[in-house]
C-alpha cells in the first residue's frame, strides 16, 4: 500500500493526465495559436498541450512579431492562448491586434495578477476568456475556459471577478507584501498554502500531513486572514504574487 504522499501525488499526476487530455479534445477540431512566456508555457505544456499530441495546426511562440505575423497569414479564425507577458510585448497587444482583423479569431489571456485596470482593458479589446496564471497548475479554471472559447462564449476566472466585484485589486492592496506583520505565514502554513493551492481539501490536507480535518481547517483560516483574502482560490492566486508559490 502506498504511503499518503505517494497516492496524493497518483491523484494529481492522474488529475493532471485528465486535465491534458480534455484540453486536447477540446481543442483538437480548431486551428490553434498559443503565445506564451516561457515559464508558464512549461506549465501549458505539462497540462497537455503538446504539439505531437494536439492538433497538427498548433502553433507554439513566445513572441508577439511571430504571434502577429501568425494571425496575419491565417486563413481561418484561431483560438488564441496568450499570457500576460510575452518575450517581446504584452499578450494584451497580441489581442488588440487578432480583434483588429477581418478573421473573427477567439482570444484567451491569462494574466499574472487581477489589477482592475488591466482586466478592465482586457475586456474592452475584446478578449473572449480571462484566466489567472495561479488558475493553471491547481484548478479548472483554464480547462472551463477553453471550453468556452471553442464555443464562442465568454468566461472570467472567478477569481478575477471576486476581486473585481468586492472592488479590490491583489496588486494593490496595503499591507500585503511578503515579509509584513499581515502577509508572513509560519513554515507549516507555506505547507498547506501549497495544498490549498493544488486543490486539495481540508480532509485531504490533514491526511497529506498526518493532521486532523479540524487542525488543516483552522490553518486554512488563518492563512485566508493573513492574505486577506476571502476564499481558498484567492488564496492561491495572492500566494503567487507574493512568491510563496512558483
Amino acid at each position: 500500500m502506498g504511503t499518503p504522499e505517494h497516492e496524493g501525488g497518483d491523484r494529481s499526476l492522474a488529475l493532471l493526465q485528465a486535465r491534458g487530455d480534455l484540453l486536447r479534445v477540446l481543442l483538437r477540431p480548431h486551428p490553434v495559436l498559443v503565445c506564451m512566456y516561457p515559464r508558464l508555457l512549461v506549465l501549458t505544456l505539462q497540462s497537455g498541450l503538446r504539439p505531437q499530441n494536439t492538433a497538427p495546426r498548433l502553433r507554439i511562440t513566445a513572441s508577439l512579431a511571430e504571434a502577429d505575423a501568425l494571425v496575419r497569414q491565417a486563413e481561418r479564425p484561431l483560438l488564441i492562448l496568450a499570457t500576460e507577458l510575452l518575450g517581446d510585448g504584452h499578450g494584451l497587444d497580441l489581442i488588440r491586434l487578432a480583434k483588429a482583423q477581418t478573421l473573427p479569431h477567439r482570444c484567451l489571456l491569462v494574466l499574472t495578477h487581477s489589477r482592475r485596470g488591466l482586466v478592465e482593458a482586457a475586456i474592452e479589446a475584446g478578449t473572449d476568456v480571462i484566466v489567472l496564471e495561479g488558475s493553471l497548475g491547481q484548478g479548472g479554471a483554464l480547462v472551463y475556459g477553453v471550453e468556452r472559447l471553442c464555443r464562442g462564449e465568454t468566461f472570467v476566472d472567478p477569481a478575477i471577478a471576486t476581486s473585481l466585484e468586492t472592488g479590490e485589486d491583489s496588486s494593490e492592496l496595503p499591507g500585503r507584501e511578503a515579509g509584513s506583520g499581515r502577509g508572513t505565514l509560519s513554515p507549516r502554513e507555506l505547507s498547506i498554502l501549497a495544498l490549498v493551492a493544488q486543490g486539495l481539501s481540508n480532509r485531504e490536507i490533514g491526511t497529506r500531513l498526518h493532521i486532523a480535518p479540524s487542525t488543516a481547517r483552522d490553518h486554512v483560516h488563518n492563512i485566508l486572514r493573513r492574505l486577506g483574502v476571502t476564499n481558498r482560490a484567492a488564496a492561491a492566486v495572492e500566494a503567487f504574487r507574493l512568491g510563496y508559490l512558483r
